[in-house]
């Protein structure tokens, strides 16, 4: 493609698309959790993944209070993990390849761990003062591949008040050929 129509001047560029092949085939996934947590509580959220995948963006955003969230692998599982959080293909277009493809990966709330090696940790604080109080946040961009297994995520409210936020999290399956 030619942005002009004289094919022989010198700004001329071939168009390429910046997308991600794994976006438009229908492999990328996304989640998220309102967390809502007293002084001192702490939430647990684990991540089966049965394939490999890359992590695109991790974010943690808080309204009020301060978040800290541990994340882990290779934690030993206890409790209940009642709460299901939603699994959303980041591309619905009726133009995805078929058979489409359905995102493996799921993630549960609601029981707890224990152990575990510790990958990364993220701390999110909001002004303490309501006039100052502003939304918070940390997005991690950076691209982490993860195994097949179980990641962790320990939320928990190191501050004096409740902590209110969002936790969001977007990845790229890489299923078995």
């Amino acid at each position: 493609m030619y942005p002009s129509s004289n094919p022989d001047a010198p700004f001329n560029r071939i168009k390429t698309d910046t997308e991600l092949t794994s976006f438009f085939a229908g492999l990328q996934a996304r989640t998220f959790r309102e967390i809502s947590l007293a002084a001192g509580a702490t939430l647990y959220v684990k991540m089966v993944r049965p394939t490999d995948i890359i992590i695109r963006r991790f974010g943690l955003y808080v309204n009020a209070g301060e978040l800290r969230c541990e994340i882990y692998r290779g934690a030993t599982i206890a409790g209940v993990w009642a709460e299901s959080l939603p699994v959303i293909p980041k591309n619905e277009i009726s133009a995805r390849p078929l058979p489409q493809y359905v995102p493996q990966s799921h993630l549960e709330a609601g029981g707890t761990f224990s152990g575990g090696t510790l990958y990364d940790v993220i701390d999110v604080k909001t002004a303490g003062a309501g006039g100052q109080q502003l939304t918070v946040g940390n997005t991690r961009d950076d691209i982490l591949g993860a195994p097949a297994g179980t990641g962790f995520y320990k939320f928990s409210n190191p501050g004096s008040g409740t902590a209110v936020g969002i936790f969001t999290l977007a990845w790229d399956e890489l299923p078995a050929p």
